[in-house]
């Protein structure tokens, strides 16, 4: 709330304020040294009692440590230029700021402030991303806890410091300014290699001002996260599809904070006919004795592909003879 401030110099209180102007006398003539002439300001007029105003001075009254809403969108929580927003990735099941705007304010009681899931489609809530928003904080000092024993401080066991208001990171220990946002991936294309693997394609998104350089892209099917490229290489392949199935994929870039940029248009794509599925994985053999007799244990993990269809069955093959076939095991015995 926005208030104007005015104050006027007076030599009594006004007239009106019978028992605070008596009050004053009272107190002067207690003080007073006997030379003095007690009853100067009683021979004051009352049109020269009163100075001229100061001001007005218009204030905003607010908390500092008032907890407001986080914007989806980065790059409007950026454009805000007022007060301070941190973002946070947690593993606690509540994450708490322990914090003080002004020393001379003190310290919020303890556990602090809780942080909220974060709504920022740059810090996606389902990777564990917090956000503290504090839209009238000019200054913060604080160090992140559970609420029991578990606490996250600078390095050196110091508090973090914020001297600006702005948009920070805190991972690993280090309190950054949070980058522009890249801009959104453009050209996506989407390609039916079989029933089960797609291949994607885009150009990579224009570098404005101020943005960070693109480090990787994020891989959304059907609206959720699938994976991330290793680098900038504008190319993904998703495997272990179903055959026949309609898919929706976008991608977004990242920049060197994980920060991500706004999806690209999506683009839909429909498998082909189931094919061949990739071998089994991690196939370990193991020997023991049972009754008398050898036995070798076998032990694998599913295909990484299955073809595009479900994997109902194994073959299991010793000295290229197939012995057995084993429906949908991962753990079986030979003699």
């Amino acid at each position: 709330m926005v208030r104007g401030y005015s104050v006027i110099a007076c030599h009594l209180p006004p007239a009106e304020e019978q028992d605070l102007r008596q009050k004053v006398l009272k107190e002067r003539e207690a003080a007073a040294p006997p030379e003095e002439d007690r009853d100067i300001l009683l021979n004051i007029p009352e049109e020269l009692n009163m100075s001229e105003a100061a001001g007005p001075v218009e204030t905003t009254a607010v908390d500092e440590l008032e907890v407001g809403p986080c914007k989806e969108s980065l790059r409007d929580q950026l454009a805000e230029g007022q007060g301070i927003t941190v973002f946070y990735q947690s593993c606690w099941g509540r994450t708490y700021a322990h914090c003080c705007s002004h020393q001379e304010k003190g310290w919020t009681p303890l556990p602090g402030v809780p942080l909220e899931c974060s709504p920022c489609h740059a810090f996606l809530d389902s990777e564990n991303w917090l956000v503290l928003c504090l839209p009238y904080a000019r200054s913060l000092e604080f160090v992140m806890n559970d609420g029991e024993r578990g606490w996250d401080k600078a390095p050196g066991g110091k508090n973090y410091k914020v001297m600006t208001p702005g948009v920070f990171l805190l991972t690993h220990g280090h309190l950054d300014p949070v980058a522009l946002p890249p801009q959104e991936p453009t050209g996506l294309a989407a390609e039916a290699m079989d029933g089960s693997r797609v291949r994607l394609l885009w150009e990579p998104p224009a570098l404005g001002d101020g943005e960070a350089p693109v480090k990787s892209y994020r891989v959304y099917r059907n609206g959720r996260v699938i994976g991330t490229t290793e680098t900038a290489k504008c190319q993904y392949e998703d495997i272990n599809l179903f055959a026949f199935t309609d898919y929706e994929y976008s991608v977004s870039a990242l920049n060197r904070q994980e920060v991500a940029g706004p999806l690209s248009d999506a683009v839909n794509v429909k498998t082909k006919l189931p094919g061949l599925p990739s071998a089994p994985r991690n196939l370990r053999a193991n020997t023991r004795k049972e009754d008398g007799r050898l036995v070798v244990q076998l032990e694998w993990e599913p295909p990484a592909d299955c073809g595009g269809a479900p994997v109902a069955s194994y073959e299991i093959i010793r000295d290229g003879t197939v012995i057995d076939i084993f429906d949908a095991a991962r753990l079986c015995s030979f003699p």
